[in-house]
């Protein structure tokens, strides 16, 4: 008859010492009718240690910092499966997304838990949802959206924490009728969706 000791699960503790870590592997300590101790390594599924979202989000803005790119959002999927989405106040290029995946990957432990990571730009598919992505498109065009309006075109004027100011696009002028300036609108912030847009 065998019996078996798994170590302890903080690999710190004094109880632990007699175990490694590696990935999702344990090393057991095996006691046979003799008294007689061996290790033997056998799988262990429950000590899986998920990456939280803070440790991301920590670890990127310590990157992004004294730079003009900053984080968007970051989401932590089952699996470890990582996406970190980020914006600049001028342009963002692979060199960077592949900046920012280097720095995290050094801080992060893949023989501790193991984890996939991608770094996207944020895109001009994006919704504008921080400050300094507003900023950017002040007086530029944009497609705004809401459950009232449905999507509309125009210019963004003005934003602050509550409303956004917004100016539609002129209908097209026809023989009959000359082109009309429409009145600029106003939203609450957190009931419009806003995203760059290309009027011809």
């Amino acid at each position: 008859m065998t019996s078996w000791r798994h170590c302890g699960l903080d690999p710190q503790s004094p109880e632990s010492s007699d175990c490694l870590y590696f990935r999702r592997w344990r090393l057991f300590l095996r006691h046979d009718d003799k008294g007689e101790g061996k290790y033997e390594k056998k799988e262990w599924h429950n000590i899986s240690i998920m990456i939280t979202k803070e440790q991301v989000v920590t670890l990127c803005e310590e990157a992004l910092a004294n730079t003009d790119r900053f984080l968007v959002e970051v989401k932590v999927k089952p699996n470890n499966v990582i996406e970190v989405y980020v914006d600049s106040d001028t342009a963002v290029n692979i060199d960077h997304c592949a900046e920012l995946s280097r720095y995290v990957n050094e801080k992060l432990d893949r023989d501790v838990e193991d984890y996939e990571l991608t770094v996207f730009s944020w895109g001009l598919s994006g919704a504008l949802k921080m400050d300094r992505q507003l900023q950017k498109y002040v007086g530029k065009d944009v497609e705004v959206k809401t459950k009232e309006t449905g999507k509309m075109q125009g210019k963004l004027v003005s934003f602050d924490a509550e409303k956004v100011e917004f100016a539609p696009a002129p209908k097209k002028a026809s023989k009959k009728k000359p082109v009309e300036e429409p009145a600029n609108l106003f939203f609450e912030r957190n009931k419009v969706e806003i995203k760059p847009a290309i009027i011809f």
